[in-house]
């Protein structure tokens, strides 16, 4: 766990009050703009508002993951081929195959997490018991939430990935899409193009996860090691060790000392 703030994670925390101050913009939105409702379903270039400037923000924020001096965890970059270091002793393949397969059981529980979720939200807009304005109002306070998940407390961590930290999180890059995921019920240029730039990157992920596993394992990239970490975004939430990690790194261990053994005979 690290034992003072690094730069990255004052970042983080900068961007967290700033999404907050949108989110504020967004509620004053629900309240004092009548036409937000059809604002949201016609969105076009016409009568540009704070309703654009949002749109900006948030297709930014999407943009921003691939760019090479992003400040960004190495949690969402470690897909990228620049970010990966090959150790030593490699991981088997046998050994990727059921770390992989393990990582895809917990995003799958994820994923029906997530859709159960935001189905009561679904339930609700579709029985106009909530409107558009109330699904925007909804994405924003995902939009905080993200980051909050990040510094202080992530409950798809603690609670079902149990994963050591955002390094080494199966699903970092799935952020974006779940930040939109309400908006994607209004048939509206708004929520398409947020949630067509969010799919890309969600599909990029996808795609370096199953065609290269080796980056997104610290048992196989020693980039996501915690002693070479200058993230340190574990300052105000431990890091959770998982069995099979721990399984795997002592059988490394072992076969580096007994490889300096035999040099030393």
């Amino acid at each position: 766990m690290a034992t003072a703030e690094s730069a990255l994670l004052l970042t983080y925390k900068r961007r967290l009050l700033f999404r907050i101050a949108v989110f504020i913009a967004c509620i004053l939105l629900y309240f004092l703009v009548p036409t937000l409702d059809d604002d949201i379903l016609n969105f076009g270039v016409n009568n540009l508002n704070l309703l654009h400037a949002i749109w900006v923000i948030l297709a930014l924020d999407m943009i921003i993951i691939f760019s090479r001096r992003s400040k960004v965890s190495m949690g969402s970059i470690k897909q990228f081929k620049r970010n990966y270091i090959e150790p030593k002793v490699q991981a088997t393949k046998e050994t990727l195959k059921k770390a992989r397969r393990t990582m895809n059981i917990q995003a799958l529980k994820v994923i029906l997490a997530w859709v159960l979720l935001n189905g009561i939200v679904a339930t609700l807009y579709y029985t106009k018991i909530i409107r558009n304005r109330d699904l925007f109002l909804i994405s924003a306070a995902y939009y905080v939430a993200d980051l909050i998940c990040i510094i202080y407390f992530c409950p798809f961590q603690k609670w079902i990935m149990r994963n050591r930290c955002c390094t080494t999180c199966r699903i970092f890059n799935w952020d974006q899409l779940m930040m939109v995921t309400p908006l994607l019920f209004i048939p509206s240029l708004y929520s398409w193009t947020l949630g067509g730039l969010a799919l890309i990157a969600f599909l990029v992920w996808e795609y370096n996860f199953y065609a290269h596993t080796e980056r997104f394992l610290e048992i196989s990239n020693d980039h996501l090691k915690c002693v070479n970490c200058t993230d340190k975004l574990c300052f105000h939430r431990p890091p959770i060790w998982p069995k099979v990690i721990k399984e795997v790194k002592a059988k490394i261990d072992q076969t580096i000392d007994n490889t300096i053994k035999r040099k030393k005979r």
